[in-house]
């Protein structure tokens, strides 16, 4: 089962997942949005807008562990606080 499973679907499906690799390039070529990046302003403006959708996300994610970290010090701080008064 496992020999003609493998010869008859995986196989095939491994011949079209490399067409389509092969495929891309021209795809992407032919893309109408990505030929105006061509010129200098609106090159600038794609490549800089790039950086910031890529980055946005991780800042955030980092703002958020920054400010996870900084809570459970203050809490571990004033749980420590209560336990030497208590003693």
């Amino acid at each position: 089962m496992k020999r003609w499973l493998r010869s008859n679907v995986v196989a095939p499906l491994q011949v079209a997942f490399a067409a389509l690799l092969l495929l891309a390039p021209r795809a992407v070529h032919a893309c109408s949005v990505c030929v105006g990046t061509q010129e200098g302003d609106t090159r600038t403006a794609f490549i800089l807008m790039t950086a910031f959708m890529t980055f946005l996300p991780l800042t955030m994610i980092g703002g958020i562990v920054w400010w996870l970290r900084r809570r459970f010090r203050e809490l571990e701080l004033e749980e420590s606080r209560a336990v030497q008064r208590s003693h």
